[in-house]
């Protein structure tokens, strides 16, 4: 009988994890270990290895996803408070497992990874995995968060070329319609972030999301 795990991916320890209960307790004891300022500012390389111990201590751990990916689609979540979290969704299935991969679409990760799905044949087999990688910007240095998604025999599946582009383009179109009423740069800011998601959702919605709906739910 086939297993079914949901799995989200963590920032801050820079994994994939399955949501369960012992993770859920390993994550608030490394969210614990690092402080909730910490924590809120995401990953760090010594903040990181402190959530590791942390979360490896009180018994979570990560989790290989692989299986034939059978399933990609778009989803929404509501919190008490009326919020709206929009979703990237990936279903793995292996003889032992239906692997769910949740992820917020706001996220770095999960734009990537839309992009690398459009490269993809509903059905093949595939592993999803993550690394982190430092770059330096204007003298403030930031960490990305990049899927790994590969093929049999480590073969990696890269993004669909010029999508960064038009993202970006959507960006910059979106903060230039606003810069005649708006002054404040984190306002621009946000909806130059807020088209890129934009942008993402409907790539899911409109093109992957079809794609799959052969395949199965």
């Amino acid at each position: 009988m086939q297993s079914k795990i949901l799995v989200e991916y963590n920032p801050v320890l820079g994994q994939f994890v399955p949501i369960v209960d012992v993770t859920r307790n390993a994550l608030t004891a490394a969210r614990r270990a690092v402080g909730e300022d910490a924590w809120k500012r995401g990953f760090d390389p010594s903040t990181n290895q402190v959530a590791l111990k942390a979360f490896a201590e009180a018994g979570g751990s990560s989790l290989p996803i692989g299986g034939n990916l059978v399933c990609v689609y778009y989803a929404e979540t509501k919190d008490p408070s009326g919020n709206i979290y929009r979703k990237l969704r990936l279903k793995f299935e292996s003889k032992r497992a239906v692997i769910t991969v949740s992820l917020e679409c706001q996220a770095e990760i999960a734009q990537r990874l839309i992009q690398m799905l459009l490269n993809v044949t509903p059905g093949e087999w595939l592993s999803l995995a993550s690394q982190t990688e430092r770059v330096e910007r204007n003298g403030r240095v930031f960490f990305n968060h990049i899927p790994l998604l590969e093929r049999p025999e480590r073969r990696p599946v890269g993004v669909k070329a010029g999508l960064w582009k038009q993202a970006q383009q959507a960006a910059d179109e979106a903060v230039n319609a606003l810069k005649g009423v708006i002054k404040n740069p984190k306002l621009l800011n946000e909806a130059a972030a807020t088209a890129k998601v934009d942008f993402h959702v409907a790539v899911l919605r409109e093109q992957l999301q079809p794609m799959f709906a052969a395949v199965g739910a």
